[in-house]
């Protein structure tokens, strides 16, 4: 379940105009899948500690921010909006680098090429929309309210969100973690469902089929470049 944890966590990360208000929820589900998958390798149990780092930050902007409408504390016209908000900001990046991290080490020791090189991708994406996003947020960028900079980087954000929630779903149908091998798959009441079901296991049967031949054929040049 490790990677159903991330998995929902993602897809409430997702919003990006509500993030004040869900995030903390996000990285709450997150840091479960983290604290399963934390066993495995380093990737996973150092975002485990980011993680916690940006729930810790997105229940206290989502407490300012609740606060402030309904009118008890002007969060906005502190010095604390811009600290809140570039940490969040900064806290956020560095829980999907070292996210990927782990899937880019757990796709390398199952086999798992293609998803080594979405790790990869996705990460880098991730941090070119924080670092816009920071400048944009920090006013580096004169007018960058009014030149249409805040509805790129929403846009942005959202595009990212998706492909590391598409990344941790990827995940969560291709890699069988220790002790799942054997837990039955239960069947929906919903047809349609069962139907996808079916297609994603068949799609997760040749994708696993072809890592077992990747890791063949490297095996095999291994032992040919030794004769050699």
């Amino acid at each position: 379940m490790g990677f159903g944890y991330l998995l929902f966590g993602a897809i409430l990360w997702i919003n990006p105009l509500l993030t004040a208000y869900t995030e903390w929820a996000a990285y709450l589900f997150m840091l479960a899948g983290n604290n399963r998958l934390a066993v495995y390798n380093r990737g996973f149990k150092y975002s485990r500690v980011a993680a916690v780092s940006g729930l810790v930050i997105a229940f206290a902007r989502f407490l300012l921010t609740a606060a402030e409408e309904f009118r008890f504390f002007a969060f906005s016209d502190t010095v604390l909006y811009p600290i809140v908000n570039v940490s969040a900001l900064l806290v956020g990046a560095v829980y999907v680098l070292l996210l990927a991290m782990g899937i880019f080490q757990i796709a390398g020791e199952t086999g798992l090429e293609k998803l080594k090189s979405s790790a990869v991708y996705r990460a880098l994406l991730h941090t070119l929309v924080f670092v816009f996003e920071t400048i944009v947020s920090l006013g580096v960028l004169p007018n960058a309210a009014g030149d249409g900079s805040m509805t790129v980087v929403l846009f942005a954000k959202l595009f990212v969100r998706i492909l590391l929630a598409l990344l941790v779903f990827s995940c969560y149908r291709m890699i069988c973690l220790e002790g799942e091998e054997d837990l039955p798959r239960k069947e929906s009441r919903f047809a349609f469902i069962n139907r996808m079901n079916e297609h994603f296991d068949r799609k997760e049967a040749e994708n696993l089929e072809l890592a077992r031949k990747e890791r063949e054929e490297r095996r095999k040049k291994k032992q040919q470049s030794r004769r050699k």
